[in-house]
């Protein structure tokens, strides 16, 4: 622990001294200070080597300087003076948790970017590896992105079980297969290097923070979570775009829709799909033809949703 100490007074001083003499380091029979001074002083004169102090005006210099050592000295050993608060309490490491967090979240992100062009309706597929983080579980999301278009039968023939061991998970979901919505995506974590999971290559782009029971209750729609990951998502102008409107006004970008429930579903029922689901009272699905270009961009964080079929949306910036 570092200390830094004020522009000594007449007040500072005279407290400084009296802790000090109650201190084990320095004690009522120990020599004055001006007095080993002057003594030190002496020595260097007899040894022929220039004192540090060579005169009365430097002195106080080097009387705090010692000052200053002695009441680190203190600070470290003295228990009149210990800190009461030490490094390894909860309390301290909490603060300093969230000092961190605050400081990581003011910075700008400086992540380069990588794009990926002509990517709707392309398939993909995921494994949520999920490990534990003290008392909590967050899931790392590898992805087939850029990388192939997850074969069925490379799909199939992964084994949940031994990837567990792979990667010394607790627990490894699939999320899979999906098919992308967006135009053109950039991402600054299709950079990380791909994993070979039995046989398919897949790359980490993404991390979620789950609860225990988020494994153990059953799955809930329209409900909002939040995946840290950067990214931009782009739909041109003059394609379709499919979104789901909170009774708040929210809207959320169909970014995926989902093979896993209905594998049949293709990209030509998207259209006609607010037939089949049924959200909560106030929500509605739409179908729209964009005249502009639509951007969903995430920086660090990004707010999604799901419907009872898995499909999955986007929260786009406004209310």
């Amino acid at each position: 622990m570092q200390m830094t100490f004020p522009t000594p007074t007449t007040a500072t001083i005279g407290h400084t001294a009296s802790r000090m003499q109650r201190g084990h380091i320095l004690s009522a029979r120990s020599p004055s200070l001006p007095d080993r001074l002057h003594q030190r002083r002496g020595n260097f004169e007899q040894a022929g080597t220039k004192p540090i102090a060579s005169d009365h005006a430097e002195a106080p210099k080097i009387r705090w300087r010692n000052v200053a050592v002695r009441c680190k000295l203190l600070c470290s050993r003295s228990p009149l003076v210990r800190p009461m608060l030490s490094t390894r309490s909860p309390i301290f490491v909490a603060a300093g948790l969230v000092l961190l967090v605050a400081v990581a979240a003011a910075q700008p992100s400086t992540t380069p970017m990588k794009m990926l062009d002509d990517v709707r309706d392309r398939r993909y597929c995921e494994l949520f590896v999920v490990k534990r983080e003290g008392v909590r579980l967050a899931a790392d999301v590898y992805n087939t992105l850029g990388l192939n278009d997850c074969p069925q039968a490379a799909w199939d023939a992964i084994d949940t079980a031994k990837v567990v061991s792979q990667f010394g998970a607790f627990r490894v979901i699939r999320n899979g297969p999906r098919h992308f919505i967006m135009d053109r995506l950039e991402s600054g974590d299709v950079a990380r290097s791909p994993a070979d999971i039995h046989g398919l290559a897949m790359r980490p782009v993404a991390t979620m923070r789950l609860r225990l029971l988020d494994l153990i209750e059953k799955r809930a729609f329209y409900v909002e979570r939040t995946i840290h990951r950067t990214t931009d998502w782009t739909f041109l102008a003059g394609k379709p775009v499919y979104e789901l409107v909170s009774p708040k006004g929210q809207v959320y970008v169909m970014q995926s829709y989902s093979q896993i429930v209905d594998p049949s579903l293709a990209y030509a029922d998207l259209a006609a799909l607010g037939s089949r689901l049924k959200p909560p009272k106030g929500w509605q699905y739409r179908s729209r033809t964009l005249t502009a270009d639509l951007v969903a961009p995430a920086r660090g964080e990004a707010h999604i949703i799901q419907d009872e079929l898995q499909n999955t949306y986007q929260r786009l910036p406004g209310p």
